[in-house]
């Protein structure tokens, strides 16, 4: 349960706009008159009255204010439904109003029955994409004031808002409020009590209103459904923030709606699984759903399999296999360059799609694609390098010849933080090779996977030769990770995934002893000698942490700088971080999206507290956003003592930096850890270099470079961080086993 927040004041939230303010009625700024400037009864008036009067409400609303004057950081109170609306919203704007908030008018009816609270929702609009015409009667494009449309809700909804706000409300004091809200303040202002909306059951809602408006402890809107309403006619559906300790730190500035996801090509979203050809539902008839991470909506209802379809998926790629493997290197090599075309056609919407549902930023998803389809380029090519070889034999009659052959169906199982380029890195050598594939998609993010399903069938791709299975955490997909396991059918398993993981999958392949293939968990030092080019170092060392949030196996994880330019490392990483911005990922502008899941959030949570906890110093950030948001945050690790990224990664947006003053202590700093993936240094030393190079004991190095990653070379680690090699010229080897041809009697 959070901890109630409680201002003095009418102080409000407008969600996802960064906006914090005092929200003060308009009405208050104006002098009353006959209904506010309005006409009574319009449909009595004659025509020509009706335009004098329109004409007269400009001069009504501005020529009538009072000698008030509000507060630097006010938020304006308006009702849509009263007639001078459109001129109180330029009104506001003029007068300095931070935003306005907006509330539909609520008919008399509705307001005398408290068990029929609802004007107006989406539905009876006929079109959710634009929920509302905020101003149909006129040219608005001068209005540039942010705006958020507070959407009436049944009255159901209001007691789900109120049992649920003690866990997402915000405690606000409404003070003494003198607006025309008589009949829609139940719109802004929702009683916390069950006890209190007992009462509006049995009482005039209005009356119920009037009663606890006073000094009442109240929701903001944050927890009613809000759209914010821009010039050029289109909404956004607005999400709500957490409860914030202070100003909060809104970073959802757009919302996932309707218009932001179409994709040029509808056809890459696939809610169901590819199986021998074909699209199919879950045997069990079960489905989940997958959920935009900036935004919490749900953006497709996948299936959710088990054993039984792991199963059928395992025989379909199984005889797959015998036709599969005798084709040539060259046919597949033009199967690979087919779908290597397809993806190319289709790249920025794969990008689109791995923002919504793995939430990094554009940015990020768009170098992701490319980076996957590298994968397909590259191992198209090797396809036509899978070569043999001869060995002399003691024997003179004797010839010895090497051949390599496809080891058999090949079971790929991918992490959600790449959601595509981590599955073409393990199909694209599998189906070079002569393997066929079943493709267990990652949970969090599956649309991707089968996105790639869909255009592989495009390609030409035989069936049966790629299977995508998807199921949820749980009974499900433990079910499906032992009968990938377990099967005596499948010959291979690659995995990429945590260590703990990786060990379990090992453990239950005990019996079938599979060729197996394992990228596991890291905790990347990046060293920062006393000789190296602190600018470039800094700048690589942002990337190389932030990229994707930190959720990347190879980010840095432990930033070492020595003693003697710590404090100017510091000083230009920090003013390097502050600049990156946090939010949903389709804005161009945005560096950072949000985490998987609350559990990231937690974790990344938990590691900055353990370290303050110790005597570390927080010099930025901290803290978590609303939705699954963490602020970036740069820690200074107190010397002498051991803190959480020392034992593992935080894969979140969380730098942590030591101090050091020599190499040898460095050296046994960095290699004082049970995994190897990656590890970083800068240093303009060509001897250390060298030395530091062969030292670090990873998979891979990257010397004064935070960038590592190609599909041309070897990616793997060592350890506990697993074993094998995905890219370069070795990662085909991964999918094929060597046969020994021994010829005698010559």
């Amino acid at each position: 349960m959070r901890r109630k927040v409680e201002w003095s004041g009418n102080k409000i939230l407008v969600p996802n706009e960064g906006l914090w303010g005092t929200l003060i009625p308009i009405q208050t700024f104006l002098e009353t008159n006959n209904n506010y400037g309005c006409i009574p009864e319009a449909s009595s008036v004659h025509l020509t009255d009706k335009v004098h009067w329109e004409k007269s409400i400009e001069q009504t609303v501005i020529g009538k204010r009072k000698n008030k004057h509000p507060p630097s950081d006010w938020i304006a109170l308006i009702e849509r439904g009263e007639c001078s609306f459109e001129q109180k919203v330029r009104l506001a704007q003029s007068m300095g109003a931070k935003a306005v908030v907006v509330g539909d008018y609520m008919e008399q009816d509705d307001a005398d029955d408290p068990m029929n609270i609802r004007v107006w929702d989406d539905i009876s609009q006929q079109d959710a994409n634009m929920p509302l015409v905020m101003f149909p009667d006129g040219d608005a494009s001068d209005i540039s004031i942010p705006s958020c449309f507070v959407i009436r809700s049944t009255y159901l909804e209001l007691m789900e808002f109120a049992s649920s706000g003690v866990r997402v409300g915000l405690y606000l004091d409404a003070g003494l409020d003198d607006s025309i809200w008589e009949d829609v303040g139940l719109l802004i202002f929702l009683l916390p009590s069950i006890f209190a909306l007992s009462a509006i059951l049995l009482q005039n809602a209005r009356e119920a209103v009037k009663r606890f408006r006073q000094r009442a402890s109240v929701y903001t809107i944050k927890s009613l459904p809000c759209y914010r309403w821009h010039s050029n006619g289109t909404w956004d559906r607005l999400l709500p923030s957490e409860v914030p300790d202070q100003e909060p730190k809104s970073y959802a500035l757009w919302s996932m709606h309707l218009m932001d996801t179409a994709l040029a090509n509808p056809a890459l979203v696939h809610e169901k699984s590819y199986i021998d050809g074909k699209w199919v539902n879950a045997l069990n008839g079960q489905t989940q759903h997958v959920y935009n991470k900036a935004t919490n909506e749900v953006l497709a209802e996948v299936v959710d399999q088990g054993r039984q379809d792991t199963e059928m998926a395992i025989k379909a790629a199984q005889e797959a296999f015998q036709t599969w493997s005798k084709s040539t290197p060259h046919e597949r090599h033009n199967y690979l360059l087919a779908l290597f075309a397809k993806i190319q056609e289709n790249a920025e919407d794969f990008a689109r799609l791995i923002v919504a549902e793995n939430g990094k930023a554009i940015s990020d998803a768009r170098g992701e694609v490319n980076y996957a389809n590298s994968y397909v380029q590259w191992f198209a090519e090797e396809a036509l390098r899978i070569q043999g070889y001869t060995t002399p034999s003691p024997n003179p009659s004797n010839r010895t010849t090497v051949i390599r052959q496809p080891v058999g169906v090949a079971a790929l199982i991918a992490p959600w933080n790449f959601p595509l380029a981590m599955i073409t890195r393990k199909v694209a050598p599998a189906l070079a090779a002569g393997c066929t594939t079943v493709v267990k998609a990652p949970h969090e993010a599956p649309l991707s996977a089968l996105a790639l399903a869909y255009l592989a069938e495009e390609a030409g791709i035989p069936k049966g030769v790629i299977n995508v299975l998807v199921s949820s955490r749980g009974k499900n997909e433990s079910e499906m990770g032992k009968a990938l396991c377990e099967s005596t059918l499948v010959d291979k398993l690659s995995f990429t995934g945590s260590t703990r993981v990786g060990k379990i999958l090992m453990g239950q392949s005990v019996n079938t002893l599979k060729k197996f293939s394992m990228e596991l968990g890291g905790n990347a030092p990046f060293i920062v000698f006393d000789d190296a080019d602190v600018d470039a170092a800094v700048s690589n060392a942002v990337a190389c942490k932030f990229r994707c949030g930190g959720q990347t196996c190879i980010s840095a994880n432990r930033i070492y700088v020595h003693e003697q330019v710590h404090d100017e490392f510091v000083s230009k990483f920090v003013e390097r971080v502050k600049k990156l911005r946090v939010g949903y990922g389709l804005d161009e502008n945005i560096n950072i999206g949000p985490l998987v899941n609350e559990a990231s959030q937690d974790k990344a949570e938990s590691h900055v507290r353990a370290m303050q906890k110790i005597g570390s110093e927080v010099v930025l950030g901290g803290d978590k956003g609303e939705g699954l948001f963490f602020e970036p945050t740069v820690v200074l690790v107190k010397s002498g003592e051991r803190v959480p990224t020392d034992d593992e990664e935080t894969f979140g947006p969380v730098a942590a930096i030591y101090k050091f003053h020599s190499e040898e202590q460095v050296l046994r700093l960095a290699n004082d850890v049970r995994v190897g993936l990656a590890g970083y240094f800068f240093s303009e030393n060509v001897h250390r270099c060298y030395r530091v190079a062969e030292a670090l004991h990873v998979g891979m190095v990257g010397i004064n470079t935070g960038m590592i990653s190609s599909s041309t070379m070897p990616f793997g680690g060592v350890m506990e961080s697993g074993f094998g090699r995905e890219g370069g010229p070795t990662g085909i080897h991964e999918y094929l086993y060597e046969k020994a041809l021994s010829f005698g009697g010559i």
